[in-house]
């Protein structure tokens, strides 16, 4: 569905393509950047599609596409992490791929989509107790783009929150955080200006600059407060030729169901169900957080920064879905809003009906399938609710005894 679009338009760009685009070619001719407010890593992929696919609209929207199909793959890498069952891993992925803002950051050459592809990758690291490489992804992402340093936030919540689980070596791999991305400031820029940079003074020029982008200096229209990106949400819609229409919004079946989502997850975590305690960190740190930032600097703050949270919403969402199933009730509401979900974004989407229709189609009969949606229970469901987000059960380890049993009776 990517491809379908990549070329379209096809003498024009979409939505901030504009800035970025032209300062990666601006790089490649004069050896610097136009956007001093931004860390260059990101910047760097851009020109490296250019170089590697021409200056046209493959060489400028290939890259993200690859980093947004990684992301998918890495969500469902977090959720089996998070001991989620692979219908629910795959539920969430579902979700997170038919979702109309991320299908549009993840379709043109912007800073964002680099940055969360890092941003996953440290969490996903993380959660398998792999300090020291987590934080060094976090390095990269903010790397990439600033708002990564929220990663930081997502994980140092969860540590604490979590009993601070192996504290010494947890401590010391912060340090990768500041180590990678002041190193990888250095080298990068050294690539972009062709000399060697002074990585600090080069970190102070961009905090500065990028200091200056606030709500009283600026006026564009597209601007949004964080309270209103849930409440009143804003649907740019960009028009690179008269050929497609991309529209910045959100899924509604995603984003009206923030908040009761979320606080039946708070609800669950309060009767001690554990599962969605990293989704509810994931939101608190990559959307509540730009609250108190927003009124202590009054820095510029855009709709599309809720970006980095749609991955923590799929996984609540799922785990909702999960939670539901069990009544005879929730399962028809539960086919209702996955189909919403895929009919809202083949009405977002600037996808050709001939194709998104028929795909969109196919993903949602197997996930009905794969969740058990569609088919009658073999037995009587006295599962407890648990066991519906969980893992599945250790059925390897039940096997691996029986052959132990029968091997020793032998």
């Amino acid at each position: 569905m990517h491809l379908s679009v990549i070329t379209q338009p096809s003498d024009g760009y979409i939505f901030d393509e504009t800035y970025y685009i032209k300062d990666a070619q601006n790089i490649i001719d004069a050896h610097t950047t136009d956007r001093p407010e931004h860390p260059p890593l990101s910047k760097l992929i851009i020109v490296g599609g250019i170089q590697l696919f021409g200056d046209n609209p493959i060489g400028w929207r290939l890259p993200p596409i690859l980093f947004g199909i990684a992301n998918l793959a890495l969500l469902f890498l977090i959720c089996r992490q998070l001991k989620l069952s692979i219908p629910i891993a795959t539920l969430a992925t579902f979700l997170l791929a038919l979702e109309n803002l991320s299908f549009l950051i993840s379709s043109i050459d912007m800073l964002d989509v680099y940055s969360l592809f890092f941003m996953f990758l440290a969490f996903w690291l993380y959660l398998k107790d792999k300090f020291f490489a987590a934080c060094a992804a976090l390095g990269l992402s903010m790397l990439c783009k600033m708002t990564g340093a929220l990663g930081c936030v997502v994980i140092g919540l969860h540590w604490v929150f979590t009993g601070f689980r192996k504290p010494l070596r947890f401590l010391l791999s912060v340090y990768m955080v500041p180590i990678v991305f002041f190193a990888g400031l250095f080298v990068c820029d050294s690539i972009i200006y062709m000399k060697f940079v002074n990585p600090f003074t080069n970190f102070i020029q961009m905090m500065s600059s990028a200091g200056e982008l606030t709500f009283e200096n600026y006026s564009g229209g597209w601007e949004a407060y964080p309270w209103e990106w849930i409440f009143i949400p804003q649907n740019p819609t960009f028009y690179g030729t008269n050929i497609i229409k991309w529209q910045g919004l959100i899924n509604p079946t995603l984003l009206y169901a923030i908040i009761p989502v979320y606080a039946f997850l708070v609800y669950r975590f309060i009767k001690g169900n554990r599962e969605g305690f990293f989704s509810i960190m994931w939101f608190v740190g990559t959307y509540l957080m730009w609250i108190p930032i927003v009124l202590i600097t009054d820095r510029l703050t855009y709709y599309f920064y809720l970006y980095a949270t749609i991955g923590a919403i799929a996984i609540a969402m799922t785990i909702t879905i999960a939670s539901l199933k069990k009544h005879l009730w929730g399962k028809v509401i539960s086919i209702i809003w996955i189909m919403g979900h895929a009919v809202s974004f083949v009405i977002l989407s600037p996808v050709a009906l001939w194709l998104s229709v028929p795909l969109c189609s196919i993903l949602i009969g197997y996930i009905l399938w794969n969740m058990g949606l569609l088919r009658k229970p073999t037995q009587p469901d006295t599962v407890s609710e648990d066991a519906l987000t969980l893992a599945e059960p250790a059925s390897e380890d039940i096997i691996t005894t029986d052959a132990n049993i029968n091997s020793d009776t032998a």
